[in-house]
């Protein structure tokens, strides 16, 4: 019997036993018996799928895919010129993934949005507050005459103020973009 054989039974036993069969006998199993336990069987289940992959790579156990090395997310003022602001009011994080979409490629970072609202607090546009424990940005006079819009959300976990990013502010942003990229990198900062 060949190895890919020996895998294929393994695999059928682990599908009876998952389904609650004796897989000699084609018999269901007793529901007493300890190999019909749901825990058991998720395992089988588990088992049967990692049977799955290695028969479907032809018998080898593949190895360990090598993490991929992604470089830091930059852009270009060209590039960030070249972006069009979306037509209606975003939150940072969409706005980091419309930005990511038009110019990250194969093996680089997505832009995050902690560099954009810690350059907008340190240029007054954005306050920080310690509400409930926890760290929350708020729009200052400043950063609501760029176009910063406060919308008050009922959540899970009750009543919060969500951050927008209108067209304007947007279009701030991504006219300050490579420069915020630079100072925040190298840790400078003006107010």
């Amino acid at each position: 019997m060949s190895e890919l054989e020996k895998l294929n039974r393994a695999k059928q036993y682990m599908d009876a036993l998952a389904n609650g069969i004796d897989p000699i006998s084609g018999q269901d199993l007793p529901e007493d018996t300890t190999l019909n336990q749901v825990r058991l069987a998720r395992c089988f289940f588990y088992v049967s799928d990692v049977l799955r992959r290695v028969i479907e790579n032809g018998g080898e156990v593949a190895a360990p895919r090598k993490k991929q090395t992604l470089k830091p997310f930059s852009i270009t003022q060209e590039q960030a010129s070249g972006i069009a602001e979306a037509e209606t009011p975003l939150p940072i994080s969409h706005f980091c993934e419309l930005v990511s979409t038009a110019v990250c490629g194969e093996g680089m970072k997505k832009l995050g949005y902690a560099k954009l609202t810690s350059w907008l607090v340190d240029r007054g546009y954005l306050v920080e507050i310690v509400s409930g424990g926890k760290r929350k940005k708020r729009a200052t006079e400043k950063g609501t005459a760029l176009g910063i819009l406060e919308e008050e959300r009922e959540g899970q976990y009750g009543h919060y103020i969500h951050l927008l990013y209108s067209p304007a502010a947007q279009r701030f942003l991504l006219d300050h973009l490579h420069q915020i990229l630079i100072e925040q990198d190298s840790g400078s900062s003006r107010a």
